[in-house]
């Protein structure tokens, strides 16, 4: 896939695509540098639009900064993409991991229940609601949330309660 968004951009520099979608490769190619100038330049592009702009550049470096720990970083560009489109559940879900990052976790719940709100479809929205519904000590309301979670992974009733690496059941510690 790397070369050929490299391609793709050789071909057309401007397309935004070719460079969100570079970063995320180079991202999964374990070169979060390389990743990080190719979010960057998508968003450079993007803010150059000036009609049918997408939220999505904003949220692919979100979500990058999300998975360095970096709450405060992933909050500015989710907000960006906040701008753009008020009613991304995908913004708020990245929030919502953001705040819980910084123990903000009222705001974690809330952003969650905003996202859910949005989109009740998507099962890692309810897995981060239970985790941060835990951390604020509503065990009822988490255990729902996660049960959710479980019936939305499994809806065939074979249900676990596990979650890829990203998302760990303790917040880091704040540093």
């Amino acid at each position: 896939a790397k070369t050929e968004f490299q391609n793709a951009i050789r071909l057309d520099a401007s397309s935004v695509k070719a460079y969100s979608n570079l970063g995320i490769t180079m991202e999964a190619l374990g070169d979060g540098a390389e990743a990080l100038k190719n979010y960057t330049k998508a968003i450079q592009l993007e803010d150059q639009q000036k009609q049918h702009r997408s939220e999505w550049p904003y949220i692919y470096l979100s979500s990058f900064y999300n998975r360095q720990r970096n709450a405060t970083e992933a909050l500015t560009y989710a907000r960006k993409a906040m701008q753009i489109n008020p009613r991304s559940d995908t913004v708020y879900f990245e929030m919502a991991k953001a705040y819980r990052t910084r123990r903000e976790l009222q705001k974690s719940a809330d952003a969650a229940r905003n996202a859910i709100e949005i989109n009740p479809q998507a099962p890692d929205y309810y897995y981060v609601l239970g985790l941060v519904l835990r951390e604020l000590g509503n065990q009822k309301e988490s255990a729902e949330a996660l049960a959710k979670y479980a019936q939305l992974q499994h809806p065939s009733g074979d249900v676990r309660l596990e979650h890829a690496v990203q998302e760990p059941l303790i917040a880091p510690e704040p540093h």
